[in-house]
């Protein structure tokens, strides 16, 4: 019986260890999915928009993108996680802020906030429209 103690104690550390490196190993090779995002960013910076008013025009490649959020799926079972969507609140050169959301698939949405929506919805990286451009 002594020496079956530490060949069990040896199996249980292998085990305790091994199981969640096993795992790592396993994510490593099947891994996560981001692969949408050099999609999205492809569409933001080839979108364009003009109008009869220069305040609601919008060239993705050179707005400024002030908040980004990353819709995710996380499956347990294989410990992996897919990138769904991002939704963009992006500022023109007006200070006019525009709402762009995509998969990287399909047609993005796509539309200008006004102020006091992107207020709420921005919180704290909210700035006001600049002074000079109004």
């Amino acid at each position: 019986m002594t020496t079956l103690f530490p060949i069990l104690k040896l199996l249980f550390v292998a085990v305790l260890f091994g199981f969640p490196l096993y795992l790592n190993i396993k994510r490593a090779r099947r891994g996560d999915d981001f692969s949408i995002r050099p999609l999205v960013d492809e569409q933001f910076r080839q979108l364009v928009v003009e109008a009869g008013n220069p305040e609601l025009c919008f060239d993705g490649s050179r707005a400024r993108i002030v908040d980004e959020t990353e819709e995710t799926f996380h499956d347990k079972g294989s410990n992996t996680t897919t990138l769904l969507r991002i939704q963009r609140y992006a500022r023109n050169e007006y200070g006019e802020y525009f709402f762009f959301i995509s998969d990287g698939r399909s047609k993005p949405f796509f539309k200008h906030t006004p102020h006091h929506i992107a207020k709420i919805a921005l919180k704290d990286n909210y700035r006001e429209p600049y002074p000079d451009r109004r």
